[in-house]
């Protein structure tokens, strides 16, 4: 019933010995052409009972929408595919062996915000960060926070022992090998540590990681643009192994150079050119477009997807359709006007296919404001710790219930009614969902079924995809990273001006020495993937003022001001 384009073709029907890397730009249909891999691998019986086939995405909602979709349209291939994020993956391998990489295998999963709180403590700088943010010593910790996680993906993600900061590298170790006691002592593992501790185990556990091997016999991944170095080794071993009688495993690697936004968390860009390297690959582009019905969007998409690659201006602009860009005074009248725009939409679609994303959260707090609350969802992070934030008391309330007996569902509800949390809320309904599963397991221990649920919830990476799936009629309010992989008929990018797309640290960096390179193409992809979410409408829009400090329009816009049909031009 799908109509296939030949580039599409080529990359599903490829022989199944041969590694594959399929770029796909925005709208060019790589979902369904992993699917479609995955299903025709079963058909064909290139892979053949009991042997499975490895699917890594991006986020385990992902997987299950991608493991369903097999199941539904590929009869007997439940149990043949095993579809999971990478981290998620590193957590199964733990979980069966981390007795062999000195770890407990009931390890628990220590979220972004306690984890964050646990290094502060052993850095020595909890007292500093009770002060206020304007406080000289709160600014002087915050300064060590970040050094200190920039020296962490180096060391953990990235596996560069070498790397030093010449002010506080002793101090960082010391703090560093006093997170990981505390961490033995607590029985945990944050999601750095998961990584590194199960590449750590097959790479030393040559019969470990040939159980794996044996196992899945072909490897797909999806958004490798998005992946770090320990991940790359990862890969590395289960396809190529250690001096292993096995055969190299083919991978079929799916990814988009210019949509990489994720360096800042240790991925790597060189990812993509190593495969080159590491595998004997062929390269494939999808070239088609199967999500925009505006001409005027999908130009403006490829032409700055043109200018991250060629660093050139080619593309003639679309002589009709252009996606509208607007300049405001201020963040009031910047906020009123997307309030007016949103009125005209929800004329036209469900208030779930209309949303507002912005490069940072804090340009959607004063359209929160106009807003009803009951109209929108906000997501203001692309991992989990905003729900943490909300629920620490939920959680903290369920690790004391772990010694008696009951329902998980009914144990939340009670605790959410103890703690004062809405029942109807959106999210506490979702985790909820999640508690069932757990709950149909009817031989597991509450004690087990907590610590699973509360390690899953913790595990997705990407609540957006969650919360597109679950929540109806309601518009998407979100940063763009967590708008990654989505699509609506109407977006609104709003905040695309200096000091938000660059950071304000990158526009300082501008205004003494100019805007270094790399910089340049993070903002640049960041806008990408923001423009990119949009298939019928897409509004563009900047302000000259936030608060007390003067703002422009963002540099990184201004190539493609000939795509655009710019209002309020007397203010450029």
């Amino acid at each position: 019933m799908i109509t296939l384009d030949d580039d599409q073709k080529k990359a599903i029907y490829s022989s199944r010995e041969k590694s594959l890397l399929v770029l796909a730009p925005p709208g060019a249909g790589k979902t369904l052409v992993m699917a479609k891999r995955i299903e025709f691998l079963i058909r064909t019986k290139a892979i053949r009972s009991p042997y499975k086939i490895l699917g890594l995405t991006f986020s385990n909602s992902a997987a299950d929408e991608m493991k369903k979709r097999v199941i539904k349209e590929v009869s007997g291939s439940k149990g043949r595919v095993h579809i999971t994020n990478f981290h998620s993956f590193a957590y199964s391998v733990l979980k069966a062996y981390g007795n062999r990489a000195i770890i407990k295998r009931n390890f628990s999963v220590l979220g972004e915000l306690d984890s964050e709180g646990l290094i502060i403590d052993k850095l020595g700088i909890s007292g500093s960060f009770s002060l206020s943010k304007y406080d000289e010593r709160r600014k002087a910790a915050q300064k060590m926070l970040d050094r200190y996680k920039i020296w962490k993906i180096e060391r953990i993600l990235k596996l560069n022992g070498d790397y030093c900061d010449k002010k506080f590298d002793k101090h960082f170790e010391a703090a560093l090998n006093a997170f990981k006691d505390e961490l033995r002592n607590i029985n945990a593992l944050d999601f750095d540590h998961i990584l590194y501790y199960s590449y750590i185990l097959l790479k030393n556990n040559e019969n470990i990681l040939n159980y794996y091997r044996s196992v899945f016999q072909y490897i797909l991944v999806d958004e490798f643009q998005d992946t770090n170095p320990i991940q790359f080794k990862l890969l590395e071993l289960l396809a190529n192994g250690i001096d292993s009688s096995l055969p190299n495993r083919p991978v079929f690697i799916l990814a988009d150079p210019n949509q990489g936004i994720y360096e800042f968390q240790g991925a790597n860009p060189k990812n993509i050119e190593d495969l080159l390297n590491t595998f004997n690959i062929e390269k494939i582009e999808l070239k088609g477009d199967h999500r925009f019905g505006s001409d005027g969007i999908k130009k403006l998409i490829d032409e700055i997807s043109n200018f991250i690659e060629e660093k050139t201006l080619s593309l003639s602009p679309s002589q009709s359709d252009k996606p509208v860009y607007c300049i405001f005074d201020n963040k009031k009248d910047e906020a009123h006007y997307i309030h007016e725009k949103i009125k005209e939409f929800k004329d036209d679609v469900k208030l779930h296919e209309i949303a507002i994303l912005s490069p940072q959260g804090y340009n959607l707090d004063i359209i929160k404001k106009r807003l009803n609350k009951e109209e929108y969802i906000f997501l203001p992070d692309f991992k989990g710790i905003e729900i943490e934030k909300k629920y620490k008391s939920l959680f903290n309330e369920l690790k004391k219930t772990a010694g008696i007996k009951g329902c998980l569902e009914e144990i939340i509800i009670d605790i959410t009614k103890k703690i004062g949390i809405e029942i109807d809320n959106d999210l506490l309904q979702i985790l909820i969902n999640i508690a069932r599963k757990y709950d149909n397991k009817v031989s597991m221990m509450l004690q087990d079924k907590i610590l699973l649920f509360s390690n899953e919830v913790l595990l997705e990476i990407n609540w957006g995809d969650i919360l597109r799936k679950e929540i109806k009629n309601k518009i998407f309010l979100s940063t763009i990273h967590s708008a990654k992989g989505l699509e609506f008929q109407k977006v609104i990018v709003c905040g695309i001006e200096s000091g938000s797309l660059p950071f304000f640290v990158s526009c300082n960096k501008c205004n003494e020495h100019g805007l270094d390179e790399n910089s340049w193409m993070e903002s640049l992809k960041l806008l990408n993937v923001g423009v990119s979410r949009a298939k019928l409408e897409l509004l563009i829009s900047s302000s000259n003022s936030r608060r007390r400090f003067k703002t422009h329009p963002s540099c990184v816009l201004k190539p493609f001001y000939r795509h655009l049909e710019i209002l309020n031009t007397t203010l450029l």
